[in-house]
């Protein structure tokens, strides 16, 4: 499908599944990024846009991934970390799997399945702007961890050469269980 409306219209198919599940288990969501922007500004898409965001808070984002892993209609597949032991990401995918997209520039070993929405937790990070700093920076760390183990890097930078080599044996699993252990707490 090279066609960006095309795309966009796919991505809008599975949004819709995505709101039926939450409308019918009360479970709250917001856009995020250029979806949220492009929802205010252009009554839809940004016009150069090829994907959606969303955000849901912790409880709810745990109750949607128990209720999808269960529930979701022929054609669509969630992906999320614990239900896949190899998947990169801290987050959830929403794939229509009647769809095939590369993301090549994202892995080493490139991602092949269908056409997705993002679906990230939304997590406190502190009470207190010292709490949150601190917090912050020990999730940015194990962000960037995360990163050089899975990306492709193509850079002359020795620094990011040698991150990348060191933490590419690490196992992704157990980083993105770190990550959303500590995010989790807030």
């Amino acid at each position: 499908m090279n066609d960006l409306r095309a795309l966009q219209k796919k991505l809008l198919e599975v949004m819709i599944i995505f709101h039926k599940i939450c409308q019918e288990n009360d479970i709250k969501y917001y856009m995020l990024g250029g979806t949220q922007l492009g929802a205010v500004r252009h009554k839809g898409f940004i016009p150069w846009d090829d994907d959606i965001d969303v955000g849901i808070p912790r409880e709810d984002y745990e109750k949607f991934i128990k209720i999808s892993s269960e529930n979701l209609p022929n054609g669509i597949e969630l992906a999320h970390y614990k239900k896949d032991k190899k998947f990169p990401y801290g987050f959830t995918k929403l794939y229509d799997t009647k769809t095939t997209l590369v993301e090549e520039n994202n892995t080493k070993e490139g991602i092949i399945r269908g056409i997705y929405i993002d679906v990230f937790p939304l997590d406190g990070i502190g009470n207190t702007y010292k709490e949150a700093h601190k917090n912050f920076q020990k999730i940015d760390f194990l962000r960037r961890v995360l990163y050089y183990n899975v990306a492709k890097i193509k850079t002359k930078n020795p620094i990011k050469k040698l991150a990348n080599i060191c933490f590419r044996f690490l196992n992704t699993y157990k980083i993105i269980s770190k990550i959303n252990n500590k995010a989790e707490k807030y």
